[in-house]
């Protein structure tokens, strides 16, 4: 293809076209395949070549471009974490627009590991203070031990809490069949859980009420949950502003949706980095 011919396929991919249904564009745009140099069957062995190709060389592609950066920008940022083959597992950056918005606006941070993984299995996790992470987390739960190490050694000056609504969606499978359609359980435990205005002392008082009525009290995942209550319980919170804050899923499921316009998850890394340079750059 001639730089022209380049340029079409590149803006395709800006917005979040796929290999195949771009090429098809492209020879709407020129004629025909023959026109563009192959037939409809060379072209269906040349997408699979080039997709495999570029499972192979998109990750080395991406880190050549942030290693360049980093090399020429003192305030672009990134790591990376290969597995045992030598395959990047995990890469982080941070830009400088990143930067100064995490020092201006960094009172806060949501860290959401839920949104969907693309073809490698890597999770997509942004930050909403746009430092944008993209590894392989395993968090099997939302209280992840590994992550709540990491934040207290790395940021000891900050309060780590978890997230509420994730840890109450789960409530309804730790109970026993016999409870679990217990409306009014469900009720008076989220009354006790939701609760802004309890001191932690009142907050324990009306926990303990509950489980001894419902019998609950042997309950393993309860008696976890509340091991860690000062983690994720509002009255643990009454001396922290929450910047009006209080569930936490919010800001987050608003950025996914934001992003979900751009990315693909059958997207290659080289690919995914030039749809959220594209999000970037309308947001």
């Amino acid at each position: 293809m001639d730089e022209s011919h380049q340029l079409i396929m590149l803006k395709c991919a800006k917005a979040n076209i796929g290999l195949v249904r771009a090429f098809r564009i492209f020879k709407e745009l020129v004629g025909s395949f023959e026109e563009v140099g192959c037939t409809s069957k060379d072209f269906k062995n040349l997408s699979y070549t080039m997709n495999s190709y570029a499972d192979g060389v998109d990750a080395q592609l991406l880190l050549d471009r942030f290693l360049s950066k980093r090399e020429t920008n003192e305030c672009f940022k990134c790591e990376y974490l290969v597995d045992e083959t030598h395959k990047v597992k995990s890469l982080f950056w941070s830009d400088v627009v990143a930067v100064q918005n995490y020092s201006l606006f960094g009172d806060v941070v949501f860290f959401d590991a839920t949104y969907t993984t693309n073809r490698y299995d890597m999770i997509f996790l942004h930050l909403p203070a746009r430092i944008i992470m993209v590894g392989v987390l395993h968090l099997e739960q939302d209280q992840d031990p590994a992550l709540k190490i990491t934040v207290e050694n790395v940021m000891p000056n900050t309060r780590h809490r978890f997230c509420m609504w994730h840890i109450m969606m789960k409530l309804a499978q730790k109970l026993s069949n016999s409870l679990r359609e217990d409306a009014e359980l469900k009720s008076e435990i989220h009354s006790v859980v939701w609760s802004e205005l309890d001191e932690p002392a009142d907050f324990e008082r009306k926990w303990t009420e509950v489980l001894d009525q419902y019998e609950l009290t042997d309950n393993t995942w309860l008696a976890n949950m509340f091991s860690l209550r000062s983690y994720w319980i509002p009255a643990y919170f009454r001396d922290l502003s929450m910047s009006g804050l209080f569930r936490t899923t919010s800001l987050s499921e608003s950025e996914n949706s934001f992003f979900r316009r751009y990315l693909n998850r059958n997207s290659n890394l080289a690919a995914f980095y030039i749809h959220f340079e594209s999000a970037m750059e309308a947001q």
